[in-house]
């Protein structure tokens, strides 16, 4: 009796063994989606799903990361790590912060990619919006394609791009939805238009009442085509 007791026990640890290690497997090849939306920057859309960004996490350490374009074409791929420090991504072998969280000095990276890679990258400034009494970070980072061209970004915490606007272009990409992240389309669409409609922090509104007469006809580059 008790043999069979002990092979019914064996038995029991081997299925939860197995159930966690399917778990696991499971997690790591979960993948999380983004999908952005292209507008002028009077609001105006002008193509839904203009990109499309995947996270698949590969192992614990990174989310492999590739970007398509609206015909569904693929941009790019790299590799990230988000932590407490910011958003870390691979150059070559190595890992390097190019989003700080924490501190202002230029970060430097080896890709030029626009518009989610760029040569520099600043910390501007950061805003708490509130929603259902919780409140969300958004960092504003100014994002340098060393091509004449800028664009200022605004992430959450969790390392999920919300916007790229370009006052050169006077266009932006936003968060259509996402899937697959701990944080839901209601939160992020709340997040989003306390965003676009922040006179302040989104940099459309001061940047055009500093520039109103801007000239860009014959700007030589546009990253959103």
């Amino acid at each position: 009796m008790e043999g069979i007791n002990m092979k019914i026990l064996l038995n029991y640890i081997t299925i939860v063994i197995f159930l966690f290690s399917c778990s696991n497997s499971e997690n790591a090849n979960t993948v999380k989606e983004v999908r952005y939306n292209l507008y002028t920057q009077n609001d105006s859309l002008i193509e839904a799903d203009f990109y499309k960004v995947e996270y698949k996490k590969e192992n614990s350490n990174f989310d492999f990361i590739t970007v398509y374009n609206s015909d569904f074409k693929k941009i790019i791929d790299y590799k990230q790590i988000v932590s407490s420090l910011g958003i870390l991504r691979n150059c070559d072998t190595s890992f390097l912060l190019t989003h700080s969280l924490n501190d202002t000095n230029t970060k430097s990276f080896c890709i030029n990619k626009p518009p989610f890679l760029n040569k520099e990258i600043i910390l501007k400034n950061k805003k708490k919006y509130t929603f259902r009494g919780v409140d969300y970070v958004i960092y504003h980072f100014i994002e340098n394609t060393n091509n004449h061209s800028l664009f200022d970004s605004y992430y959450l915490e969790n390392g999920l791009a919300l916007c790229y606007y370009s006052f050169d272009n006077a266009k932006y990409i936003l968060v259509k939805n996402v899937k697959g992240f701990s944080i839901d389309n209601v939160i992020v669409d709340s997040i989003k238009y306390q965003l676009i409609k922040d006179t302040v922090f989104f940099a459309k509104y001061p940047m055009n009442k500093l520039m109103p007469n801007y000239h860009r006809p014959n700007f030589p580059v546009d990253y959103f085509k």
